[in-house]
């Protein structure tokens, strides 16, 4: 019986390793998929496609600057994922652990302080709003993952790794939902 419980949070976290490394592959290239989708959804239909209004020139612009930055979000979600699991499942070192996070955190403040310089459109400030605020998510996450630093040998809890797992999985749906409006054609898996 404990065995099993012990093997729960291990299962939660390579589940979240799976789900964002699953995100991280199928929306690495937005703009590649734009035209596969489009091409599809044209040729399964026989009737006219309802297509939603084009971004203006200015909107362009804002996604894909906020494109440049999201690339590197998603990698370094996907490289924290890996973190936490091979913490879990292979080497438990939790210096090692906090190394990596402190560096992935960095790079998620990084990326929300460059998003939030960008010029955004009257008509995306919702959009970036909720870009900034799932970025700000991830460095939550980062400071909840470290936590098991302040935990002696054996005694390190789970509940960290696991409240931050929930983080992170509520920030890749978020992204998912802000791409959805400035990369349509973006592929998002099952």
């Amino acid at each position: 019986m404990p065995f099993r419980i012990a093997f729960v949070p291990l299962l939660i976290l390579v589940a979240a390793f799976l789900a964002l490394a699953g995100i991280a592959t199928y929306t690495a290239h937005p703009l590649a998929t734009r035209a596969i989708v489009s091409q599809s959804a044209q040729s399964a239909t026989s009737g006219p496609i309802r297509e939603r209004p084009a971004l203006s020139a200015e909107e362009e612009v804002y996604a894909a600057e906020l494109g440049q930055i999201h690339g590197a979000v998603k990698l370094a979600a996907v490289e924290m994922s890996f973190a936490g699991v091979l913490y879990k499942t292979e080497h438990h070192d939790t210096g090692r652990l906090v190394q990596t996070i402190r560096s992935l955190s960095g790079q998620f403040a990084a990326a929300a302080d460059h998003a939030g310089k960008l010029q955004t459109p009257a008509s995306m400030q919702d959009i970036g709003r909720r870009y900034l605020a799932a970025v700000d998510l991830y460095v939550t996450a980062s400071a909840e993952m470290m936590k098991v630093s302040q935990d002696a040998g054996d005694n390190v809890n789970d509940a960290y790794l696991i409240d931050a797992q929930a983080m992170t999985h509520r920030a890749a749906e978020e992204l998912l939902r802000v791409g959805d409006r400035l990369w349509p054609g973006e592929y998002k898996p099952h």
